[in-house]
């Protein structure tokens, strides 16, 4: 039989309150530098589900402007 590779997509997205974007928070380069966002979510330590209760950023809507203060992930 022949081998296969999967693949494993990892996506951390929120909907802005105000205008309801979509915004998928990896692709910003401001909040994911280095990867901060990624080791807060899938830590090399500790369970992951622990990480997601503690998860925290902050950044503004790029549709809207809005504040918007991300608690946690939902999965």
């Amino acid at each position: 039989m022949e081998k296969i590779e999967a693949s494993l997509y990892i996506s951390i997205s929120v909907q802005c309150p105000e205008c309801y974007k979509n915004i998928e928070l990896l692709t910003d380069t401001d909040l994911n530098d280095d990867g901060w966002l990624m080791r807060q979510a899938c830590p090399d330590e500790g369970p992951w589900s622990d990480a997601h209760e503690k998860f925290e950023c902050s950044t503004n809507c790029p549709e809207c402007g809005a504040k918007l203060n991300v608690k946690g992930i939902d999965w």
